[in-house]
C-alpha cells in the first residue's frame, strides 16, 4: 500500500515500542518519517534501518520535557521534508503508585512527557499542520478511561487529559485550522516501557501481571487504529470508542491485536471518512 505518499509525518517515541511500529508502517507505506527521540543509541539503530530500506527518514535527538526545544525542531523537520502532514504524539513513560505512595517529583515527570509535550509539541506544530490540512494524532490510554489498576492513578489521570485535550486540538480545528484531531485509547501492550512493570515475575507485582497474562506484543489491530487515526475525521462516535474500551477494559487487556480481537481498527473502519 501507498497511502502516505508525498506526505511526512513526526511521531515522538520512534526509537522503540508503538513508537518505532507506528514509524516503520508509515514509511512503508510512501511516507517521509521525522523520527524524536531521547535514546540516541536506539534512535540512531532505527535511523539506520529505515535508511537502509531506502525510505525517506530523519532522526532529531529531543529531550521533550524541554519545551524550548519544540521551535527549533520543527524547523529543523520543515528544512529537511518541506512539509508537516502529521504529528504523532505518542512518547511516554510508565509510573506507578496508589494514592498514598504517589510521588512528586515522578508526577512531575510523568506530565512533561505524557501532557506538557504533546500540548506544546501539537501548538508548534498547528502553523505546518494548517498548511496541509494535516492531522494530530495522540496515544492515550484505557487506563485514562477506566480506574483500573489502581497503581496506574497518575499515569492514567495524565493520559485522561491528553485525550480530554484531544477534543480541544479537534474543536481548534473545525473552528480555525482545518488540522484534524483523534487520541486512540489502547490497553497494554508488550514493549520495553511495560515489560518491569506488568510482566516482569521477580517484581511480583501481581495486581498488574494477572490482567495481561495473554497481552501480545506490538502489532495487528492497535497499529492500524493509530495509522488510520491519521486519515480519520473527528467524529462524535470517538465518544463511542472510549465508553467501549471502558466497558470491555479486561478483555482489551488479556486480548491481542489483532483485526478480528481489536475492535479500535474496525472502528475506525467503519468510520468511513478517511481523507489525506
Amino acid at each position: 500500500m501507498s497511502r502516505f505518499v508525498n506526505k511526512v509525518a513526526l511521531v515522538t517515541g520512534a526509537a522503540s515500542g508503538v513508537g518505532r511500529a507506528i514509524s516503520r508502517k508509515l514509511a512503508n507505506e510512501g511516507c517521509a518519517v521525522a523520527l524524536v527521540d531521547l535514546n540516541t543509541d536506539s534512535l540512531a539503530e532505527e535511523f539506520e534501518y529505515l535508511k537502509k530500506k531506502n525510505m525517506q527518514v530523519s532522526a532529531h535527538d529531543i529531550d521533550l520535557s524541554d519545551v524550548s526545544q519544540f521551535e527549533q525542531l520543527m524547523e529543523n523537520v520543515i528544512k529537511e521534508h518541506g512539509q508537516l502532514n502529521a504529528l504523532f504524539n505518542n512518547a511516554g513513560v510508565i509510573g506507578a503508585g496508589k494514592i498514598g505512595e504517589l510521588d512528586p517529583d515522578t508526577f512531575d515527570q510523568l506530565t512533561a512527557i505524557h501532557l506538557k509535550a504533546p500540548i506544546f509539541l501539537t501548538q508548534a506544530a498547528m502553523p505546518f499542520l494548517s498548511k496541509t490540512q494535516g492531522a494530530v494524532v495522540n496515544t492515550s490510554s484505557a487506563s485514562g478511561t477506566t480506574t483500573f489498576p489502581l497503581l496506574l492513578t497518575m499515569y492514567g489521570t495524565l493520559k485522561g487529559g491528553l485525550a480530554h485535550f484531544t477534543k480541544y486540538t479537534a474543536a481548534h480545528g473545525f473552528r480555525h485550522s482545518g488540522v484534524r484531531a483523534n487520541a486512540i485509547a489502547p490497553g497494554v501492550i508488550r514493549t520495553g516501557m511495560t515489560e518491569n512493570i506488568y510482566f516482569d515475575e521477580e517484581v511480583g507485582n501481581l495486581e498488574m501481571q494477572q490482567c495481561v497474562r495473554n497481552a501480545a506484543p506490538v502489532g495487528g489491530g492497535i497499529i492500524d487504529s493509530l495509522i488510520l487515526s491519521v486519515s480519520a475525521s473527528f467524529l462524535p462516535e470517538s465518544r463511542f470508542q472510549q465508553r467501549d474500551l471502558t466497558e470491555n477494559y479486561k478483555n482489551y487487556m488479556s486480548s491481542p491485536y489483532d483485526d478480528d480481537t481489536g475492535s479500535m481498527s474496525n472502528f475506525l473502519l467503519r468510520k468511513r471518512s478517511f481523507r489525506l
